[in-house]
């Protein structure tokens, strides 16, 4: 009897007004889409990424659609996702609590991914400008990864499936090609956001509220912290190194989502630049 009345009470608390949300920010994005491409509008950073995540989140829930219309099996695979947002749901279903918590969760897990890769390469130097150099020349052999527990690393510290046996899962049954293809995705939209983060934050010195922080720095494997400051001077470190490799010719498509992972935080910690 106590679990049915929680069951109600989860039910009852579960964030339902998410339809609307999402509904809401669909119907932002098709105009988007419509001055962009008719009306030739150049897109911001924050509405790229909104219509990159609008996306992703319909064929999700197109998914979840599909499966809970279903007889008998629906009502069931509806109640498992009021009890597993993260895993089922898109953000537009999770509370602000939920929101901080899942990201610290996530953050937690793509720090063991950042041990994995630290285990599959080379041992690392201490010195800033060698690791700098170390890490420039990983990414640049990216292209022919090779080793299971290197693309394992990776796809843990860029979140590809959100649970872990489920990564677990798909490396053990899928060809290394299909990870590598998934991989490059997200990291070319890490690349993309890091030129358009660059703009807005170093050249127009537009200062980030916490809410975004956390995602962009999730996203790159940066500390998840309360102090918003902190976090900002972090961001701005990570978008300076990553623009100063890029200005010394290297082909940074990798790089900006190695750099994170593998020597950013000792860096930051001593407050060096190369």
């Amino acid at each position: 009897m106590q679990s049915l009345r929680q069951l109600y009470g989860e039910i009852r608390g579960f964030r339902w007004s998410g339809f609307k949300v999402l509904f809401n920010e669909s119907l932002l994005c098709g105009k988007l889409l419509y001055q962009k491409d008719f009306k030739n509008k150049l897109l911001n950073r924050k509405e790229t990424e909104l219509i990159r995540s609008n996306s992703q989140a319909l064929k999700k829930m197109i998914g979840v659609g599909a499966v809970v219309a279903l007889p008998f099996v629906g009502n069931f695979f509806l109640i498992v996702c009021i009890k597993y947002p993260r895993e089922l749901l898109t953000t537009h279903f999770w509370s602000d609590e939920d929101y901080v918590r899942y990201i610290k969760m996530e953050s937690i897990e793509r720090r063991d991914g950042a041990n994995l890769l630290l285990q599959a390469i080379p041992k690392a130097t201490n010195i800033v400008g060698l690791k700098l150099q170390q890490i420039v020349d990983l990414a640049q052999s990216c292209n022919t990864l090779t080793t299971n527990k290197y693309l394992h690393g990776l796809g843990h510290s860029h979140s590809i499936f959100t649970n872990k046996k489920m990564l677990n899962f798909v490396f053990t049954h899928f060809p290394p090609f299909i990870l590598h293809h998934l991989l490059n995705s997200r990291i070319r939209d890490i690349v993309s956001d890091d030129a358009l983060l660059y703009e807005e934050v170093i050249k127009g010195k537009s200062e980030l509220d916490h809410k975004e922080l956390l995602l962009i720095s999730v996203r790159r494997s940066l500390p998840i912290l309360d102090d918003t400051i902190v976090m900002m001077q972090n961001l701005k470190i990570y978008l300076e190194m990553v623009h100063n490799l890029q200005q010394r010719g290297t082909h940074a498509q990798h790089t900006s989502a190695l750099l994170p992972m593998i020597a950013l935080l000792p860096i930051i910690n001593d407050k060096k630049l190369e």
